[in-house]
């Protein structure tokens, strides 16, 4: 009997330890650097059935290939994708409050992905630059006034769910509420400002750059470089404006932290694995949180996802235009997603951090509890320690951080407003890294037109 209940326990183990499974995006990520961006697209195609993008995964799915189909140039289909992955977060967004409340005893793995704050945002963003290409640019303002408003109602996401939990927690530990610095786009001011200006909506667009200002006064956080030229409110009497926008970099992706919480004296005492107490101060805006009534318990440890960076902006993007004004146009930073991801993702760190400790540690003590059950029953000692030794790993094993997210998200916008003599030309657009060039985007036969969107559109990742 004893044998039995071992062998039942090591089988858990084995089968907990196997459900965790990790794939690489290194192959799409390649094609991206090399401006593959077809094999790109075709690779994701390929993995769509995959578990990276089935199931629970399939708002993934569709936010990778609409940016990836972006980048090839096939615009209806990045819109049709994009369309998808709009539909299923706002579905999964009206059931998130409720569900989040209740769902303290699921690790986030096991739900359905619904995206994040900043993913959902560049939805819009890149439908705005689908229309914009589709010579659309009715439906591209209305992209813009849904970025606009999506900044709004995702501000409160998870101060709701923070309330909520709040309200409902007769005893226990608190979730603080976190701060959060980004609260509007530069990038979709600057798409509203020259959408509005070529609608000859002029007040609209003075409004719309006005807004573009405050997003740097107000925003220091995520905006903490020097503003770029804001886009002419009309365009020149001789000449046509030309908008040039460049995307470099990819966009953050999740890793695992490793976390240890202890519970003593009405007390739970959170670090960081590799960390002082100052990095968890500053990561999650508290270091202890008070949890009246809590058992005393040692050391247990658990995962939360967090951002890491994977590429750094480039020092310098020139557009050289042949038969323009001037030799050269540098093109100046205009949005950096890398810190605005961070920044809205901060929102949720508490509250992520807070529900996953007291998850395990409620893990904990029910296998305190059938620790000393399994002792008892079989008047083994060692035998009851085992196996809660045991149900310490299983449980370890079903608590792995939540890395899920969108892959192939820019990490940069830079742009550029050039002035010149309706025509068509041969643009080249350079991107340099410590004063060397490495990478030259040539676009040949641009043309550019007296009293249109002129939208140029330039990547290295």
């Amino acid at each position: 009997m004893k044998k039995r209940f071992l062998f039942f326990l090591l089988g858990l183990l084995v089968l907990l330890a196997g459900c965790k499974s990790m794939s690489s995006m290194a192959a799409v990520e390649g094609s991206l650097s090399s401006g593959d961006y077809l094999a790109a697209v075709k690779a994701v195609e390929g993995q769509c059935e995959g578990a990276d993008y089935k199931g629970k995964n399939r708002l993934l799915y569709y936010l990778d290939y609409g940016c990836l189909l972006h980048y090839a140039g096939f615009y209806e289909e990045s819109n049709r994708a994009l369309d998808q992955a709009e539909f299923i977060a706002d579905e999964l967004y009206a059931k998130s409050i409720s569900r989040e409340t209740g769902s303290w005893i699921l690790n986030d793995n096991v739900k359905e992905y619904a995206g994040e704050e900043f993913e959902l945002l560049y939805v819009h963003i890149f439908k705005c630059l689908n229309y914009i290409a589709l010579d659309n640019c009715d439906d591209a303002m209305v992209e813009v006034r849904k970025a606009n408003l999506k900044m709004e109602l995702l501000e409160n996401k998870y101060r709701k769910a923070t309330d909520e939990y709040n309200r409902n927690a007769e005893a226990g530990a608190r979730v603080p509420e976190a701060d959060c610095h980004f609260h509007n786009s530069a990038l979709s001011r600057y798409l509203g400002a020259i959408l509005y200006r070529d609608d000859r909506s002029y007040d609209d667009a003075r409004i719309e750059s006005e807004w573009m200002e405050r997003a740097f006064a107000e925003q220091g956080d995520v905006y903490g470089f020097n503003m770029p030229s804001l886009p002419a409110l009309s365009e020149p009497e001789d000449k046509a404006l030309l908008n040039v926008v460049a995307f470099s970099g990819l966009s953050p992706v999740k890793t695992p932290l490793n976390f240890v919480v202890t519970a003593s004296s009405g007390i739970l005492s959170f670090s960081a694995t590799g960390y002082d107490k100052e990095y968890v101060q500053d990561l999650l805006g508290f270091a202890v949180l008070p949890w009246p009534g809590t058992q005393n318990i040692n050391v247990i440890r658990f995962e939360i996802p967090i951002l890491r960076d994977r590429s750094d902006v480039p020092d310098r993007i020139v557009a050289h235009i042949d038969g323009g004004a001037g030799s050269e146009y540098e093109l100046e930073l205009l949005e950096n997603v890398n810190s605005i991801a961070k920044d809205t993702y901060r929102r949720k760190m508490p509250y992520t951090a807070v529900k996953t400790a007291l998850r395990v540690i409620g893990k904990k003590v029910g296998s305190m509890a059938g620790s000393k059950a399994v002792g008892n029953a079989s008047g083994n000692d060692a035998l009851g320690i085992l196996s809660g030794l045991l149900f310490d790993i299983a449980a370890s094993a079903t608590e792995g951080a939540d890395t899920r997210g969108s892959f192939f998200l820019p990490a940069y916008a830079s742009a550029s407003e050039i002035a010149l003599k309706p025509g068509i030309y041969n643009i080249t657009l350079e991107y340099f890294h410590k004063g060397t060039r490495i990478f030259s985007d040539v676009h040949q036969g641009v043309e550019v037109k007296k009293g249109a969107l002129n939208l140029l559109e330039s990547f290295r990742f």
